[in-house]
């Protein structure tokens, strides 16, 4: 049973992560961060409450009755379908997106070092724990998910429907104006072509006039184009 529960959860895992490919950029990093956060919390707490209630044998391994054996398991496959969804993908995307290009590199690296050596931790840990804080090493992991809710909401700005140079802008802008980076990230308009040129300029250096006549040249030029392909057609 114990082989036939793992490959099950190890498949529903894999679906589980297929869900979030349509809705990454339709619902946004944030909220499937939040939802994730949330489920995984709920999940844990659920496991610790049901697992709160088992016996111990003659063996000194814990026993369930059916009902919350049952519950268990189903939160069990519940935690990896909210982390399949939520953060599963989004540690290697967010990083990536959310820093700029002077640090992508390091950044990167230290993102994808910090979560092996997080995943090494828990693995090493989680034994341990079992044994000396039982059904507790539950409630544990739940208020780690617990913690991720208020970073994300504080911390965490949307990246959804920005391009890597806009995100610079938002963060270059708040701390400028002295505002926190995921409020700038509501407030500021989609940024394109001139618009955004000017943003650039004026937060890394340049003439703000200068690429402000070169963007109109530009355009002025471009309307040219399509008039004489126009009159030739």
């Amino acid at each position: 049973m114990s082989r036939l529960l793992a490959a099950a959860n190890g498949t529903e895992y894999f679906l589980a992560a297929l869900i979030a490919i349509p809705l990454i950029e339709r619902v946004g990093r944030r909220r499937l961060m939040l939802f994730g956060a949330f489920g995984q919390m709920a999940s844990m707490i659920i496991l610790s409450g049901s697992s709160s209630t088992a016996q111990i044998d003659e063996l000194g391994a814990p026993r369930l009755n059916t009902l919350y054996g049952v519950l268990a398991t189903v939160f069990l496959f519940g935690f990896n379908t909210f982390f399949a969804i939520g953060w599963l993908g989004m540690t290697w995307l967010y990083p990536a997106e959310i820093t700029n290009l002077r640090i992508r590199i390091q950044a990167n690296a230290l993102s994808t070092c910090s979560n092996w050596l997080s995943n090494f931790l828990i693995v090493m840990i989680t034994p341990p724990a079992f044994e000396n804080l039982q059904y507790n090493t539950y409630t544990m992991f739940a208020v780690f998910n617990a913690a991720l809710i208020p970073a994300v909401y504080f911390y965490f700005p949307e990246p959804k429907g920005r391009s890597l140079e806009e995100l610079d802008v938002i963060f270059a802008k708040a701390h400028a104006e002295g505002v926190n980076p995921v409020k700038m990230a509501k407030q500021m308009p989609k940024l394109e072509g001139r618009d955004l040129d000017v943003e650039i300029a004026r937060y890394w250096g340049g003439d703000v006039e200068e690429v402000r006549r070169r963007s109109v040249a530009s355009m002025q030029e471009r309307e040219r184009r399509r008039s004489s392909v126009g009159v030739r057609s």
